[in-house]
Formats: C-alpha cells, sequence, structure tokens
C-alpha cells in the first residue's frame, strides 16, 4: 500500500508542474474563441450584403434578357464570384498577414458591384 501511495504522490507532485501550462493553453484557447466570434460579428453584415448583391446581380442579368451585350461575360464573372462567396463562406481564404476576412468579402461586394454596374439597362 505505501509503494501505491508513494508512486500517486511523486505523479501528482509531477502533473502539478504543469498546471500552470495547461492554464496557459486554456486562456490561449479562450482568447481564441473570443476572437472568433468577433470575427463572425464583424464577418455576418459584410457576407449578408454579398449575398444579397449576388442574388441581385443574378436577378438584373435575368432581367436584361438573352440579347443583351456582354452578357454571357458577365454570367461567367458572377459564376466566379459566386464560387469565391462560397468558398469564404466555407472558411477557405488566402492567409495573407495584410489582409483580413472582412478584407475578402469586401472585394466579393466590390466584384458584385462593378459585374451590376456593366448590366445593359433597358429602357422598358
Amino acid at each position: 500500500m505505501r509503494v501505491a501511495s508513494e508512486f500517486f504522490s511523486d505523479h501528482c507532485a509531477h502533473c502539478a508542474s504543469h498546471v500552470t501550462e495547461l492554464d496557459a493553453v486554456i486562456n490561449s484557447f479562450l482568447e481564441l474563441r473570443d476572437k472568433l466570434l468577433e470575427l463572425r460579428d464583424k464577418v455576418a453584415p459584410i457576407r449578408a450584403r454579398a449575398h444579397a448583391a449576388m442574388a441581385a446581380a443574378a436577378n438584373e442579368l435575368t432581367w436584361a434578357g438573352p440579347d443583351a451585350q456582354g452578357r454571357f461575360a458577365l454570367e461567367a464573372r458572377l459564376n466566379a464570384v459566386g464560387d469565391r462567396l462560397r468558398a469564404l463562406d466555407a472558411g477557405h481564404i488566402e492567409v495573407d498577414p495584410d489582409r483580413k476576412v472582412t478584407d475578402w468579402y469586401r472585394d466579393v461586394e466590390t466584384e458584385i458591384a462593378e459585374i451590376r454596374d456593366a448590366v445593359p439597362r433597358s429602357a422598358h
């Protein structure tokens, strides 16, 4: 019995030295969690605008009709932007220390705006 108690006593003493390290790791995870929640809140409105603009651009291309000048090139560009938007939504981003996730969404939003500006408007 004494051998077991000495073993567990030594084991506990050894583990106690790791409590500080474990505490630091837990704090790092908590900070990461807070940053991810903050990022989600920052991205949500930009993401919503990009999706709304995407739907509007698709509708505008549809209304422009099949004979609209440059329609197919605009559809191709819009499809490519849609692929980028879906990739962003899935969490696939290019890691760049000078750019934020919100920057990637803003790039998509800007490109959609450029496509919408290029959609021919009829004078119905």
